[in-house]
């Protein structure tokens, strides 16, 4: 199985000319969380469950994006905001998400080298479209991708994977468990 690595936080390719090529995320996102591990179903369950993260077993970056992109873990993995600004998360609180504009936003991350077996879980608030045709959650300044297509906003993971569909407007709970040639 290939190795994967992520590096961006809402786009495939950031600095692109063209809107299509960007393919931005346009809404909020908050609690992108990584574990090195692929989680087993009674696992991930439980993610959407509990708002403490306790499932510390393989967990290696958590970013709050509480208005910011610091990891808080070890400090040391933070990532570098551009244009994004701070927005209400999932209870409403304000300034303790990132709100993406769908057409120039994104994080930059360090790089994160994930092999083929991990588990990503992230909150999603899609808004309207914007024409790019995704909203992309996670890349690495292009492939592999992690989203939601803007037609049908069904989950996908680079083409390969296809998941449920989420609501506009609707905060969501999207997670992507890899566990070698399987997702």
């Amino acid at each position: 199985a290939s190795a994967d690595a992520f590096s961006v936080i809402g786009a495939y390719l950031p600095t692109a000319e063209a809107l299509d090529d960007r393919e931005p995320f346009h809404g909020s996102i908050d609690d992108l969380i990584v574990w090195n591990r692929a989680m087993p179903v009674a696992e991930v369950e439980e993610l959407h469950e509990m708002e403490s993260h306790g499932l510390d077993l393989g967990l290696i970056r958590f970013y709050p994006l509480d208005g910011n992109a610091l990891e808080e873990l070890d400090l040391q993995d933070n990532g570098v905001i551009h244009g994004t600004e701070p927005g209400p998360n999932r209870f409403g609180e304000e300034g303790m998400a990132l709100r993406f504009d769908g057409d120039d936003d994104y994080v930059e991350l360090p790089p994160l080298e994930l092999g083929s077996r991990y588990t990503l879980s992230v909150w999603v608030l899609p808004a309207e479209e914007k024409g790019s045709g995704y909203f992309n959650i996670l890349s690495n300044n292009g492939e592999p991708v992690w989203g939601v297509r803007e037609d049908n906003l069904e989950q996908y993971f680079f083409g390969r994977v296809e998941g449920s569909a989420v609501e506009r407007h609707v905060w969501t709970h999207l997670v992507l468990v890899r566990d070698g040639n399987s997702h």
